[in-house]
């Protein structure tokens, strides 16, 4: 196993964690040793994407060593991306997840060029799954818009007969 150490994080904020206690990772050829109070989000999945890939899930340790790499500046934005890909392998993460969450990670840093055959294999991966990601995207903002209009209408009518928000009032519908 190449962790030699538990995840154990504490809510900060909504989104936002701290670690309680050192997260160790033994590579083959390096330790990294995150530190107790080192904060994070796991995963950094734009919400349009949630549904596809969570902001958690067996690849949290890799997500928690690669914000640190890129914190604290340990290695390359390229080498910190690779780690990451090999951690979640190590880890067991799906094949077909790791590469889709390696290709954003990979675009994400595109400005930080690790060699143009990187760049394009996430993009050519990332076109690979589009037939996918594509439509959840559009169903999932068109349910929400959906869902947004519906919230509005209901204070709109709450606002018109008067209703304050915990009013035991009863309304005319009920």
């Amino acid at each position: 196993m190449p962790f030699e150490s538990g995840l154990v994080v504490e809510e900060v904020a909504d989104g936002l964690w701290k670690l309680s206690a050192d997260l160790v990772y033994a590579g083959k050829r390096e330790e990294f040793t995150i530190p107790a109070g080192f904060q994070t989000d796991f995963a950094s999945v734009p919400r349009l994407f949630t549904w596809l890939v969570p902001t958690s899930g067996r690849y949290t340790k890799a997500a928690v060593v690669h914000d640190w790499l890129l914190e604290e500046k340990r290695v390359s934005r390229c080498d910190a991306d690779g780690i990451f890909r090999r951690i979640m392998r190590e880890l067991g993460v799906p094949v077909v997840r790791r590469w889709v969450m390696w290709s954003a990670v990979r675009l994400a840093g595109a400005l930080h060029p690790c060699g143009y055959w990187q760049i394009l294999l996430a993009v050519l991966f990332a076109v690979a799954i589009s037939p996918v990601a594509v439509p959840g995207a559009v169903i999932v903002v068109t349910a929400l818009s959906l869902l947004w209009a519906v919230e509005c209408g209901t204070w709109a009518v709450l606002k018109l007969v008067g209703a304050k928000p915990g009013s035991p009032r009863r309304f005319w519908w009920v």
